[in-house]
């Protein structure tokens, strides 16, 4: 083989390894990472939503559609929403129940057995009502005093 052909095939794999590499980022990218924080009892002290999650940016021009509800997350259609343990904070088994309705396929798995993440993606249609509000609980297996009850709210972009 010429070097030019040797060149030209590195160059063609380079490039489409960068482009396989973006993709991969780019879908983890576009998730609201949670962060699960626990207390020593093993029950939900907090959740910290990531800085993508902001209502100032997924509801621009609007007030705060949270309206000072603890832990609320906003986040738009066709993105991730991941919930995981904050660093330190040891993993436990944990589900997550929506209370009436939920803005994932049915297929999604909102169980993790084994303290790893839960990771679904929001529907793309999303619900009748606008911005669409979803309460839910964290329920951690290890934690008897009960659920931990935040909410998602979903924008229509």
């Amino acid at each position: 083989m010429s070097k030019s052909t040797l060149t030209r095939i590195n160059v063609s794999t380079l490039i489409t390894c960068a482009l396989a590499s973006f993709m991969f980022i780019s879908s983890f990218a576009n998730a609201n990472t949670i962060e699960i924080k626990l207390k020593a009892d093993n029950c939900v002290d907090s959740l910290t939503p990531s800085n993508k999650s902001s209502c100032a940016t997924e509801f621009p021009g609007v007030t705060s559609p949270c309206q000072g509800k603890k832990d609320c997350v906003c986040t738009k259609k066709d993105k991730h929403i991941e919930w995981t343990f904050a660093e330190g904070s040891p993993k436990q088994n944990f589900t997550i129940e929506f209370d009436s309705g939920t803005p994932f396929d049915p297929s999604c798995k909102l169980a993790s057995p084994n303290g790893n993440k839960i990771r679904c993606k929001v529907d793309k249609k999303g619900a009748a009502v606008s911005p669409p509000s979803f309460y839910y609980s964290v329920n951690i297996a290890a934690c008897a005093t009960g659920p931990y009850d935040p909410i998602i709210i979903i924008g229509n972009n």
